[in-house]
């Protein structure tokens, strides 16, 4: 609703009063401050539009740089993948490489002792491939889907050790009896160990 306009007798000194084309005073009041409702502008919303990952790579480029790396990574693994044995393959991953050293990751000792027999070879199938090393660097690391070591087993307490000895001789001699003593034998000798 706009302004309302009324025609009363206004002094000349009101700021709010004008005359109209007939000599009649013409004021105009503004609704008051705790009638008014208020609603912000909101700009209407622009429809969201899907964009690639690789569009918004090439945006900056830092991300730019980035795509680059990981492509790199990517077709390397591959690359690595490919002359690795069946069983060793799932097993490594390629770190990067720096100053001609490409660093190889993988999950425990006995694959990279595996993997230090098979570098000359790998080497230079990769330098043929127009990979730019001259030499492997071998670290063990466990991978994220290797699993963990096992915890240790705790000791036999020492009622353990004594119901077991005293099983052992009632038992007469056979299998289950050496199997005992032997049993027995291991976890006194770790007690002595630990002492």
């Amino acid at each position: 609703m706009g302004p309302r306009v009324a025609r009363d007798e206004l002094s000349e000194t009101d700021p709010q009063s004008a005359r109209s084309s007939h000599g009649r005073a013409i004021t105009t009041v503004a609704p008051s401050v705790s009638r008014m409702s208020f609603t912000p502008y909101k700009k209407p919303a622009k429809p969201r539009t899907a964009i690639a990952v690789l569009d918004l790579l090439d945006r900056s480029d830092a991300l730019g740089r980035l795509r680059v790396g990981v492509q790199q990574v990517t077709a390397l693994h591959q690359d690595l993948v490919r002359f690795l044995p069946d069983y060793l393959a799932p097993n490594v991953e390629a770190g990067s490489i720096k100053d001609g050293v490409l660093t190889l990751l993988t999950g425990h000792s006995a694959l990279a002792a595996r993997l230090r027999h098979l570098e000359p070879g790998l080497v230079d199938q990769l330098q043929q491939r127009g990979w730019p090393l001259h030499k492997l660097k071998i670290k063990v690391k466990p991978l994220p889907g290797a699993a963990p070591a096992p915890a240790p087993k705790p000791p036999l307490s020492s009622a353990a050790l004594v119901s077991l000895r005293a099983l052992s001789s009632v038992l007469g001699s056979s299998p289950l009896q050496e199997s005992l003593q032997r049993m027995i034998a291991h976890h006194e000798a770790g007690r002595a160990e630990k002492r």
